[in-house]
């Protein structure tokens, strides 16, 4: 049921900007002044991460996706419609999110490693396809299996609010905001990397280089607070804690209390800010944080006590300010 259509001159954030105005032109002067300022800056975010927005465009169509490429990205662009839909069929049915209608745009004029997903306006994903090289991300088999999942877990969580809630859905019908954009940032990006880290059996969550953050973390007593880990941190290594740690926070939650507990997180009709009240069978988040650092001290105290007994590789340490180096030499 796939049909190929040209899009010959207008790129699909475009596309998806016009389609917005289009959704709202009867509305008040004020909320179409404030469509235009975003349509202004997702114009401007287009211009940035979107090289090449003229040219030949096409879009394959399944049933719950309508995937843009240009011409010399079609091979992937149908490997990555079969992926996105096996991966909606593993999604919809426990997060019943509704969505049915999500725009990919496949990115080939850059080498950037990365994508984004925002169901504001429409529920779109946008995938730079160029691949991480060793040890720049974490283990994959399938790197498109994982920059789908991770993706496509935003689209299925953010876009959900409780309909039942007036504030929730001002927010939604009258300014396009999806509630759950406000959650905390190690739930957002956290659950995403739970479920990239699942079928795969690759991902964040269990990868090597997330380990030796947790371990050194746990060896130095400077594992990370709950604030850090739900917002960021000025430590090292910054915005990376809510990938990492909140991964296995997710992962946690999923393993203790049953995968029912993200369901009910994301479609609670409670406001996001409000974390506790919405995983009504846990303890609540901020216990829920303390039973988690302990499992997850008491896990790599006993794979720090078995590394010294093997015996430790003597290092010399050659900076003491941290952060990542590079291009780093020696002055005998």
């Amino acid at each position: 049921n796939n049909i190929e259509s040209s899009i010959p001159t207008k790129d699909p954030v475009y596309l998806s900007c016009v389609t917005m105005i289009r959704r709202f032109n009867s509305t008040s002067p004020l909320l179409f002044l404030l469509l235009f300022v975003v349509s202004g800056a997702l114009a401007d975010l287009r211009a940035q991460l979107v090289p090449e927005p003229s040219g030949p465009w096409r879009t394959l169509r399944t049933e719950h996706f309508q995937v843009h490429f240009q011409p010399r990205a079609r091979e992937f662009a149908v490997r990555a419609a079969r992926i996105a839909e096996r991966v909606h069929a593993e999604f919809e049915p426990q997060y019943r999110s509704g969505a049915n209608n999500t725009h990919i745009t496949l990115v080939t004029s850059t080498d950037v490693v990365n994508a984004f997903a925002t169901p504001a306006g429409l529920d779109q994903i946008v995938l730079f396809l160029d691949n991480p090289q060793v040890g720049d991300f974490a283990r994959f088999d399938n790197w498109a299996e994982i920059l789908i999942r991770h993706e496509y877990a935003h689209i299925i969580t953010l876009r959900q609010w409780g309909k039942d809630q007036p504030l929730l859905s001002f927010l939604r019908v009258v300014f396009g905001v999806p509630p759950n954009l406000i959650s905390p940032f190690g739930m957002i990006e956290g659950v995403a990397v739970y479920e990239e880290s699942q079928v795969t059996n690759k991902g964040r969550v269990d990868d090597p280089i997330t380990r030796m953050f947790v371990r050194t973390a746990v060896l130095e007593d400077r594992y990370p607070s709950l604030t850090e880990i739900m917002n960021g941190s000025h430590r090292w290594p910054f915005f990376d804690l809510g990938y990492r740690y909140g991964g296995r926070y997710n992962t946690y939650l999923a393993e203790t209390y049953g995968k029912e507990v993200l369901t009910e997180y994301w479609s609670s009709d409670t406001a996001p800010w409000s974390v506790s009240s919405r995983m009504p069978r846990t303890p609540g988040l901020y216990r829920t944080y303390v039973d988690f650092r302990e499992k997850e001290e008491t896990e790599f105290n006993s794979e720090l006590e078995a590394l010294r007994a093997q015996g430790l590789t003597p290092f010399e340490r050659l900076t003491e300010d941290g952060y990542n180096k590079s291009f780093l030499y020696v002055n005998d």
